[in-house]
């Protein structure tokens, strides 16, 4: 049995999709201001979304995906806009009117491939394959032949923040887990090896997310506990720790939070995001960045997907996506699929550093935990500790 299993034909929607996916860290080469080649493929993979399942956009169902939907859709297409206008005209923050459009695209984009994949009109794995492939070459091509991308002894390809391939990475890493495992064992290491020259110290930590976590899994998920007790026992043991390490290693921490901190403009950031957030918990001020280094509304993003998005949206808006987030992670765990469970928690912690709701890829990942969270039926307890990790 072969690694790569290349399909013998390719859906339009595959093809546009995933290498859009893949082309999509490259922000620095946009022509047109938020727009880029990457841009252009997902926007024509939108236009035959919307062609063969339009129709089933503004349909919802009464239950807990059908509630979620129809607020999610209701906070893009309506109150994000009257709020971006509002706070421009009547309290003079300068908004940024060309992201509506971008989340507009973005949650079209989500709930139609949930739509696709319901009628099983799309096969991820494909897109997933695309994607993976369009990155790593890209990235190496780079590396190899393009030795001014080395900025400072740091790679950035053609990305204009290094952070940002540390998201696409983690993103990368894991669905290639969840739908290609026994490619993963050849990509992934080189997709780490790539990240690892970027010198992202966030890219650092998913990586020990990722492994504490699977080991963390392993031994309370196991054959020995249920999935209840061993939910309990590890948020025990979990707090424990958290207990220790916090009261006898602080000044550690405080000094490599300190030196990734850059001068403290990270924790500034945070900080005035948090307060403009709570100025407006339920419908933010609108598309736009409204954290700032000395206080807040000095056009700064907070480089923190929750913060960022309860800025634009209020709190409700993330709250629900990171449900929705944690709904996967535990399904995973639930089910056995111990490996997918730690790249999910790396992805999620991967969101704590960057701003990842401005790119596609965030809005397609969106989607497929929210599928598997509320539609895919296929699921069975696992019996062994070692359970296929592949997901059709």
């Amino acid at each position: 049995m072969t690694l790569l299993k290349i399909p013998r034909k390719f859906n339009p929607l595959e093809v546009l999709l995933g290498l859009g996916l893949g082309f999509g860290y490259m922000t620095s080469l946009r022509f047109a201001g938020p727009v880029g080649i990457a841009e252009l493929m997902i926007l024509f993979a939108l236009i035959l979304l919307i062609q063969n399942h339009g129709k089933t956009f503004f349909k919802y169902q009464l239950n807990a995906a059908g509630l979620i939907k129809l607020y999610m859709v209701f906070a893009v297409f309506v109150i994000l806009p009257i709020m971006t206008m509002a706070s421009l005209i009547f309290v003079g923050l300068e908004t940024d009117p060309q992201y509506i459009i971008s989340f507009m695209m973005g949650i079209t984009l989500s709930f139609l491939i949930v739509e696709a994949l319901k009628v099983k009109r799309i096969k991820m794995a494909n897109v997933v394959l695309f994607f993976a492939c369009a990155y790593i070459i890209t990235n190496l091509i780079t590396i190899l032949f393009f030795p001014s991308s080395l900025v400072e002894d740091r790679y950035t390809g053609a990305a204009d923040n290094p952070n940002q391939l540390m998201f696409y990475a983690s993103s990368a890493s894991l669905l290639l887990v969840i739908y290609h495992p026994k490619l993963s064992l050849l990509f992934v290491p080189i997709i780490a090896w790539i990240t690892i020259k970027s010198g992202s110290d966030a890219y650092f930590l998913t990586l020990f997310v990722t492994i504490v976590i699977y080991g963390l899994i392993f031994i309370f998920f196991g054959k020995r506990f249920s999935f209840g007790v061993g939910l309990m026992i590890s948020s025990i043991v979990g707090l424990i720790l958290l207990y220790i390490i916090l009261t006898n290693f602080l000044d550690q921490i405080y000094l490599v939070w300190q030196t990734a901190d850059q001068g403290g403009s990270r924790s500034s950031l945070l900080i005035n995001a948090y307060k403009v957030s709570i100025t407006s918990p339920f419908f933010g001020y609108g598309a736009g960045n409204f954290s700032g280094m000395e206080t807040t509304f000095q056009s700064w993003e907070a480089h923190n997907t929750f913060l960022d998005l309860s800025m634009q949206f209020g709190m409700i808006f993330p709250a629900i996506i990171y449900f929705v987030f944690f709904a996967f992670l535990f399904n995973r765990i639930k089910y056995g699929y111990y490996m997918q469970a730690a790249f999910v928690a790396a992805f999620i912690v991967s969101g704590l550093f960057h701003f990842s709701g401005r790119h596609f890829f965030f809005w397609v990942e969106f989607a497929i935990f929210y599928y598997y969270v509320f539609y895919e039926q296929k699921h069975r307890p696992v019996k062994t500790l070692n359970p296929k990790e592949a997901v059709s």
